[in-house]
């Protein structure tokens, strides 16, 4: 048996990837299935001799991951424009709808409405598509996106609901104050990861994440940091050129550019950091493999975390609620703004009107 590949399923084992994707992986690659077989027992044998040593080597530089993600975006431009696409539609319509419609805005509003629905589970099913593509993108050809795609959609919710957890856990950090709620936020930065790769869901997987995430919060939020200081710096300039076009494109054409390009760079920017938070994963993965004891230090504070997380969510919708009341504005008045504004409009006019006429008639009655 060859050493390379006993030492490649070892370290695929650790990284927490499934007997199941490891078989199929190894037939697609042209092995048999009883070298499959005794490749996997082999590697599942509890020999402590046979165990492949994980190197405590340091995390790539923010540089290195920088690049390492921007190489990734670049190589599916495809990718991009799926990730851009659902809310550039949704904008589109937006800035179309009133020009194109002569319903009541509240109908206008519920287009707008099922629209970005529509467009939030696209996006979703196109976010879990990229972190899935990442996970088997090795650099040196494309992966294909169907089976990734196929994939997504077997799996949306189950990432959908880490994310209503963490997001919950989170806001339970803040309602505790910022710094709280900053190590919270690192605790379960890699929640999304540890799902497509070790296929924990829920609870374990927040638990993995803050697993990995324990002695090593600095050095990635850090390498975060320089990360999002280098997107800044690309923004701005980004920025610059947009402030020069502007003076050479008509008041037409420019909006259109900029919604357009405002997507684009989103979704980039999006892949960008998918595969920079996979790399960082990756990394810690090696340092802590997955073991057969799910860790469960940390359930309670996350169930509290979590649990103040929807109280944070309640005390926000009552705020809201008193000041919205307080300056006299009701829901329906919210819904009905489109309408309001155009009777305002109207109204106006119609003042305007009245005014020239009388003005008109003034001028009249003092030359008679």
């Amino acid at each position: 048996m060859s050493p390379e590949l006993l030492g490649a399923v070892r370290e695929r084992i650790a990284l927490g990837h499934t007997t199941e994707m490891i078989t199929k992986e190894l037939i697609a690659a042209g092995y048999t299935a009883d070298v499959v077989a005794e490749v996997l027992t082999e590697a599942q044998a509890p020999d402590p001799v046979n165990a492949v040593p994980m190197a405590d080597t340091a995390l790539p530089t923010a540089s290195e991951l920088f690049i390492q993600g921007l190489n990734f975006a670049k190589r599916y431009p495809v990718l991009v424009l799926l990730m851009a696409l659902p809310f550039l539609v949704v904008e589109i319509v937006r800035q179309f709808l009133p020009v194109y419609t002569n319903t009541e805005s509240i109908v206008a509003g519920g287009i707008l409405v099922m629209l970005a629905v529509g467009a939030f589970v696209f996006q979703l099913l196109f976010t879990v598509t990229v972190i899935k593509t990442a996970t088997v993108d090795e650099g040196s050809q494309k992966v294909p996106l169907g089976e990734a795609w196929r994939w997504a959609t077997g799996h949306a919710l189950g990432l959908m609901w880490i994310g209503i957890l963490a997001a919950l856990a989170f806001l339970g950090g803040w309602l505790l104050l910022i710094i709280p709620g900053l190590i919270v936020l690192f605790s379960v930065y890699l929640t999304q990861y540890v799902y497509v790769v070790e296929g924990k869901g829920g609870m374990s997987a927040l638990l993995r994440s803050r697993e990995l995430m324990q002695g090593n919060g600095w050095a990635v939020a850090s390498r975060l940091l320089i990360i999002l200081l280098i997107i800044l710096g690309v923004m701005i300039l980004l920025g610059i050129v947009t402030a020069v076009a502007n003076e050479f494109l008509s008041d037409q054409i420019m909006p259109a550019l900029a919604l357009m390009g405002e997507q684009l760079l989103g979704a980039f920017l999006s892949l960008i950091n998918i595969k920079i938070g996979l790399e960082l994963y990756r990394n810690l993965a090696k340092k802590k493999p997955v073991t057969a004891i799910a860790p469960t230090a940390g359930r309670g504070l996350y169930v509290t975390l979590i649990s103040l997380g929807l109280l944070a969510i309640v005390i926000v919708a009552v705020f809201l609620s008193l000041i919205l009341q307080r300056i006299g504005v009701r829901p329906a008045d919210i819904l009905q703004y489109q309408d309001t504004k155009q009777r305002a409009i109207e109204l106006r006019n119609e003042q305007t009107v009245e005014a020239e006429s009388t003005l008109i008639e003034s001028s009249t009655d003092g030359i008679e």
